[in-house]
């Protein structure tokens, strides 16, 4: 059994949210877009698909753009972040949601993060 584990485990990067598909919906968004990953990293960024990949400690101001099943939401374009506690927030954990011009985007609807590197 632990044989199995560490094959599977060394065997290939796997990014988190592929197990679940989430990986390949941001993909389609992406492309919808005209990026992909590669492209991303080319231009210094990179994809970050949840919390639990480490895009909670990632710091608002570091975040490029948003992806949700609506398409992509550039931080440019944004007004406002709301913060659960608005003395501390910094970070993607201590996010409510991201006002933008048409829309307010609660953090729960975003499947991926568009970070700089």
């Amino acid at each position: 059994m632990i044989i199995l584990l560490l094959i599977a485990f060394f065997s290939g990067p796997l990014e988190a949210g592929e197990v679940t598909g989430a990986g390949r919906q941001v993909e389609n968004i992406l492309e919808a877009n005209n990026y992909t990953k590669q492209k991303l990293l080319a231009m210094g960024l990179e994809v970050k698909l949840g919390e639990v990949t480490g895009a909670g400690r990632v710091h608002v101001d570091d975040i490029r753009m948003l992806v949700t099943k609506k398409g992509l939401f550039e931080t440019n374009q944004l007004h406002h972040i709301k913060f659960r506690d608005p003395s501390t927030g910094k970070f993607v954990s201590e996010v409510k949601s991201f006002d933008f011009p048409d829309m307010q985007l609660n953090k729960s609807k975003i499947l991926a993060f568009i970070v700089e590197k």
